[in-house]
């Protein structure tokens, strides 16, 4: 086919030349075009694959090239990391904690002490109550004192700071292609300035939390301490305050980020100075009278209300001599004040300005150990109680006027009234369990303690018990708090379990609603310890 195309062509183009030898010359011209037509569109397949193989090996390349040039990035960032990410110093992030607050020199000295006699003749020696309110507006003045002095040395230290607290650094900043964004110059704290700023968070979190109870404004200004360092907690790094805390250093931050930090840090500190310098002497707490005109509630027997309020004022005057001697362990430290003695009142008064007299007092017994040392909270709670049994006892002088105001301290139609040998019995086995409270508190049995009395006073106040119950049952209770004060008499031993099985029972007799029922349950716990 293809010789008889030859011939063909031949053929042609001599009878076009014969005919014309210009028609001749395009003929062969004409001939040439369409053969390398032919020829293009026949190696069109060829051509495609040569240039796809160019173009895989193209990208191949520009792959490989990328790998190499990711490679080398991550290298350089692994360098720069290893380089500029500094190791918490054994002492930062938190692991600060500031000393508690201790008291001041010069104010541990003794109160005072002076007779008392109460309406039922008991002999009370009790502590001043005027120079009570003066120590304890010279031990808060003292305390805040230094805790300015203590603002004032962070601003001298934050002053002291080499370099001004910052060392250059490099920092990147995420984003780009690869993550990252390319290098550039910042700076970051020195070791000495992230532990003293570690430091000034602690300090400050635990001063706040002492100084809110007595003066909020400057407890405001350690709270905005607070807020700018736990802003930046996560480039500062002192976020955790756990012994085990170990991350990495302060970050690096652009411009002068970190200058700026640590000029508002100072100035906070001053101005936390500022307030607490500013401060005049804390003012004497107030002198408060029970109101002469308080009368009982409809329910209550005033003879059994002032029993009652007999008892607490002698246990807790035992109480003040014992802590008199110094600090105790924490766990024979009862922060009881005698509030309950006043429920019986129908009048408000008399309560609001019992609470009113030792203000404060609830958040000083829940002060975590941190926050005060033993000698501090020994002091206040010894003003306190102070200040409560001058208050009680105030009460207790005018429970004659209080009882006749209140009707003749005749009881609801609807209930007993006591006589007189069971109002003595009564008395007796209150004083009993009271003066055996005092010996269990020195034992480090406080939360004991704390138990007998709360089944004491729900003996007390249940309304649904007759004379004669109340005299058994709070002669049961006195037999359990004589063992538990004389732990060694195996005959006094031998009666707890019969005397707290009586008391359950006649608190499961009246109700599951019972004040009895409500104590045993609350305080089953210690309870089943003693049985």
């Amino acid at each position: 086919m293809t010789c008889l195309g030859i011939v063909l062509w031949f053929v042609g183009l001599g009878v076009a030349t014969s005919m014309n030898e210009n028609l001749g010359t395009l003929y062969f011209f004409g001939s040439l075009v369409c053969l390398g037509a032919w020829l293009w569109k026949r190696s069109e397949p060829e051509r495609e694959r040569l240039a796809s193989q160019a173009r895989h090996r193209a990208h191949a390349q520009e792959a490989a090239e990328l790998r190499q040039r990711q490679e080398r990035e991550r290298a350089e960032v692994e360098r720069w990391r290893a380089a500029h990410t500094r190791a918490a110093a054994p002492e930062a992030g938190g692991r600060f904690r500031p000393g508690p607050v201790g008291l001041p020199a010069g104010l541990g000295g003794a109160l005072m002490v002076s007779p008392a006699e109460l309406p039922t003749g008991q002999l009370l020696a009790l502590p001043d109550v005027d120079q009570a309110r003066r120590v304890f507006r010279g031990t808060v003045t003292a305390v805040v004192r230094s805790i300015d002095d203590e603002a004032r040395g962070f601003v001298r230290e934050l002053d002291g700071l080499p370099d001004g607290g910052c060392e250059p650094g490099r920092l990147r900043e995420q984003g780009g292609e690869l993550g990252w964004k390319p290098a550039q110059n910042g700076s970051r704290l020195t070791g000495a300035a992230a532990d003293l700023v570690s430091e000034v968070l602690a300090w400050a979190d635990v001063r706040r939390r002492l100084l809110k109870d007595f003066w909020p404004d400057p407890a405001v200004a350690l709270g905005q301490v607070e807020e700018l360092i736990e802003e930046n907690g996560d480039r500062v790094r002192v976020w955790g305050r756990k012994a085990d805390w170990n991350g990495p250093g302060p970050a690096v931050l652009p411009g002068s980020a970190w200058p700026d930090f640590l000029t508002d840090l100072r100035d906070r500190l001053t101005r936390v100075s500022t307030a607490l310098g500013d401060l005049s002497a804390f003012p004497l707490p107030p002198a408060l009278s029970p109101p002469p005109d308080a009368k009982f509630a409809e329910h209550v027997s005033a003879s059994a209300a002032t029993d009652t309020l007999s008892a607490f004022l002698v246990e807790a005057a035992a109480r003040s001599a014992a802590l008199s001697g110094g600090p105790m362990p924490p766990q024979a430290t009862d922060w009881g004040l005698g509030a309950y003695t006043l429920n019986g009142f129908l009048t408000e008064e008399i309560r609001d300005r019992f609470h009113r007299a030792v203000a404060g007092s609830p958040a000083v017994a829940e002060w975590a150990p941190e926050l005060a040392s033993p000698q501090l909270r020994h002091r206040l709670h010894l003003c306190y109680l102070a200040f409560a049994l001058g208050y009680l006892t105030e009460v207790s002088k005018g429970m004659q006027d209080y009882t006749e105001r209140s009707g003749s301290g005749k009881p609801a139609a609807n209930l007993t009234v006591m006589g007189s040998i069971g109002s003595v019995q009564i008395a007796e086995s209150i004083q009993i369990i009271g003066s055996n409270l005092a010996a269990i508190m020195d034992r480090g049995s406080a939360r004991t303690a704390e138990a007998i009395r709360a089944l004491s006073q729900a003996i007390q106040q249940e309304p649904a018990l007759s004379d004669d119950q109340r005299v058994d049952l709070l002669h049961h209770l006195a037999d359990v708090a004589e063992a538990v004060s004389h732990p060694e008499d195996g005959r006094r031993r031998s009666r707890v379990r019969p005397a707290l099985t009586a008391i359950a029972e006649a608190g499961a007799a009246v109700g599951a609603g019972s004040p009895i029922s409500r104590a045993v349950t609350d305080w089953q716990h210690v309870l089943s310890a003693l049985s």
